[in-house]
């Protein structure tokens, strides 16, 4: 029995290229498709450029495969095909974001903000494989939250979660473009349930004060007296509080701006003037070239007491001193904070009748975005009244007489606003 003869090489030749062809199948103008791989996905194979490119439809069905290379066959005919990208790292994707925000001088608490959770999302992707940012999906971030949700406070998690989904939006952004589209714009982060903060009573804050050693008895009082946050009362210079003119200014200094990025200046109360004055008759004549109002006190690193308070420590001393009058203190405890103080002038100051506009303009409020609070010009009569007619005690009572003037400053300025 004589043996089959075996096929030329040309014969195989023609016999691969009839089988590929057999598997292939024509789709409008410009494409073919076929399976391939153990599942049988179907891949769109077409020119484009002068090169000959596979892009997977990501499906095993027919129908559906179809449907995707019409799709694909009509942005080549059109001209408006645009080939996928190159993975973008998505480590150096968050390298540059945080490197962004820092020439748009943000704060360094809110980059360090940025920075903790940017980290933390991008730790959980490397543990589910996404290294790029076109691997990111909705599913990632549902299930990042999920984790993340552990042992965070529900405010904690607005802000996290926020902070990820502007940097995902970021990358969109025209001009930028890193992704086609957002995978997470469909992720709802609702804000958190909030309660009334708590805020001292009258008689509590004056307790607190009255009570309070020499060397912060002024921080308080200002805090309480004017609204500031504690870090704008931390960050004051010696020519920023006025005596002589009635003036507590809130203004930018190298490294630091106000948390609104405005400067605005508060008249000082009565009972402030009072405090201020005896805190002013107690400092040394060198006071008066020191770089802050108040200043921590002398340590071997820093002989010359020349360094800002640490607010910290400001808090601590502060609940510590609450708890010894029997006030509740703390946030999880819903009681007495730092920023406490903040509420209590606010609300003492809305219940003498100042508007709320002048509030909101006395505390640097800016939270709605109302044009008002910007444009809103209050002569600086009208605002020393509002701030005169402020009831922060049910009576007004003269503290011991000092040897300071009304004029007394550590260091004269003139101010313009």
């Amino acid at each position: 029995m004589n043996e089959q003869e075996e096929p030329s090489c040309a014969q195989q030749d023609h016999q691969a290229a009839a089988h590929r062809g057999a598997q292939r199948t024509r789709v409008g103008e410009k494409l073919y498709i076929r399976k391939r791989g153990k599942r049988g996905t179907y891949v769109a194979e077409f020119w484009h450029e002068g090169k000959n490119c596979k892009r997977s439809l990501k499906t095993p069905n027919r129908e559906i495969a179809i449907r995707r290379a019409l799709k694909l066959d009509s942005d080549l005919t059109a001209g408006s095909y645009a080939a996928p990208r190159a993975p973008i790292a998505l480590r150096s994707t968050i390298a540059e974001f945080l490197e962004v925000k820092r020439g748009e001088d943000r704060a360094a608490k809110t980059i360090t903000k940025y920075r903790e959770w940017l980290e933390s999302f991008a730790t959980f992707a490397d543990a589910n494989s996404v290294t790029s940012l076109q691997q990111i999906t909705s599913s990632l971030f549902e299930r990042y939250r999920a984790v993340r949700k552990q042992g965070q406070s529900p405010k904690s998690m607005y802000t996290g979660l926020t902070i990820v989904k502007s940097f995902i939006k970021w990358c969109t952004s025209p001009g930028r473009e890193y992704l086609e589209r957002n995978p997470v714009a469909g992720c709802k982060v609702p804000e958190p349930y909030t309660t009334p903060k708590f805020t001292p009573a009258r008689k509590q804050v004056k307790a607190l004060i009255d009570g309070a050693s020499d060397d912060v008895r002024a921080r308080y009082a200002v805090l309480a007296y004017t609204g500031l946050r504690a870090g704008e009362m931390r960050m004051l210079r010696p020519q920023d509080v006025d005596l002589a003119g009635g003036w507590i200014h809130v203004v930018a200094r190298p490294g630091w701006m106000p948390k609104t990025r405005r400067a605005r200046k508060v008249p000082i109360h009565p009972l402030l003037r009072e405090h201020l004055q005896c805190y002013l008759s107690a400092l040394p004549t060198s006071a008066a070239s020191r770089p802050y109002f108040f200043c921590a006190p002398a340590s071997h690193a820093y002989p010359k007491a020349d360094r800002p308070i640490d607010l910290r420590d400001l808090n601590e001393g502060f609940q510590k001193l609450g708890k010894s009058l029997r006030i509740p203190v703390g946030r999880k405890n819903d009681g007495l904070v730092i920023h406490s103080l903040r509420h209590f002038f606010e609300t003492w100051a809305i219940n003498s009748g100042v508007p709320q506009v002048v509030v909101d303009a006395w505390m640097g409020h800016a939270g709605d975005g109302s044009m008002a609070r910007i444009y809103y010009g209050k002569s600086n009569r009208t605002s020393r009244r509002f701030m005169k007619g402020v009831r922060f005690v049910k009576r007004i009572k003269q503290l011991p007489a000092t040897n300071v003037n009304s004029s007394t400053t550590l260091q004269g300025a003139d101010h313009v606003q």
